[in-house]
């Protein structure tokens, strides 16, 4: 599973030893230094694994995997593992005085199954790319614990707000992680605590974990045509949900469960953005919905429809959600 060392703050790779534990999992041995109480101080490593965290002292810690490399929070010094899949619940960070809301970056996904699968008719009114940019309307700057912000950051007053509408919580007490990447089960988890949790019949997927804490979300949110999954069995909910899944998620809820008007994607035109035709055809009128509505832009001239939504543009979009409808 492990590759190499690539990187460490400082001077500091001659205290990092590299291990086996008795499940195969791989460790590494962190020796203690005095730039843990000076500075913020990361770890690289390659890791071949689809998806993978690190748990230090039985506890996840803030973590990004990506191009076969994964990178984490060098707390202090002792033992760090990285174990395949997303954490179970007893491995979250504990969050004083607010609900957990557990918030992974895990595999990349399959799309779900396409609840309109025709692409429409090219459309009318043009909608050029933007920028990812603050709601428009956000509220004061909160004091927030995480010190990996700051309130020059433009989805700062996002963060703020899912926050304090206890929607996500951060990665430690102290980090919350705007860039790494959000799961499946995170997300819809999100939207059925902003329901008040309704109880659900069985979860038709197999790979929902009987007692996860997203399984009566997924429950619900299939029964309710939120979600289809990658299969009629399968639903993944550890792999890092796309731009575009999110996209169809939230358009679903939108137009399924709560009854809204989406007609705003309806003469909107994206196909001005260099990767349109990239976009999956389930997905297509979900992006048209999410730009029309202002709730997603682009980056330049490209909307990333495979592109894994960060933490802050999960943040973001929700708040510019929640404030439309």
């Amino acid at each position: 599973m492990l590759l190499s060392c690539t990187a460490l703050a400082g001077d500091f790779n001659a205290g990092v030893v590299f291990d086996t534990d008795s499940n195969g999992n791989t460790t590494i041995k962190v020796a203690d230094s005095d730039l843990f109480d000076t500075r913020k101080v990361t770890l690289t490593v390659g890791c071949d694994l689809e998806s993978a965290y690190v748990v230090y002292e039985g506890k996840a810690v803030e973590s990004t995997l990506a191009d076969g490399k994964i990178t984490f929070v060098v707390i202090g010094g002792g033992l760090y593992t990285i174990k395949e899949g997303a954490p179970s619940e007893d491995e979250l960070p504990d969050e004083p005085d607010t609900p957990d809301t557990p918030d992974t970056p895990d595999t990349p996904d399959t799309p779900d199954t396409p609840d309109e699968p025709q692409r429409p008719d090219r459309p009318v009114k043009p909608v050029g790319p933007e920028k990812e940019e603050p709601s428009e309307e956000k509220p004061q700057p909160a004091e927030l614990p995480f010190t990996d912000l700051t309130e020059a950051d433009w989805f700062h007053g996002d963060v703020a707000w899912v926050y304090e509408n206890s929607l996500m919580n951060g990665l430690t007490s102290t980090t919350f992680g705007p860039g790494a990447a959000t799961s499946r089960g995170m997300i819809v988890t999100i939207l059925w605590r902003l329901e008040g949790m309704p109880t659900a019949g069985a979860c038709p997927f197999a790979d929902v974990t009987a007692g996860s804490y997203y399984e009566q979300a997924i429950a619900w949110a299939a029964e309710n045509q939120i979600v289809t999954g990658v299969s009629a069995t399968a639903f993944q909910p550890n792999a890092n949900i796309t731009r575009e899944q999110f996209a169809a998620i939230l358009y679903r809820y939108a137009k399924n469960y709560k009854g809204y008007d989406v007609s705003a994607g309806e003469d909107t035109n994206i196909l001005s953005y260099s990767d349109a035709f990239s976009i999956s055809d389930y997905a297509f009128p979900a992006l048209q919905w999410a730009c029309g509505a202002g709730l997603m832009n682009g980056s330049g001239d490209a909307l990333m429809p495979d592109g894994f939504a960060t933490r802050a543009q999960a943040a973001a979009l929700l708040h510019r959600f929640c404030q439309t409808y």
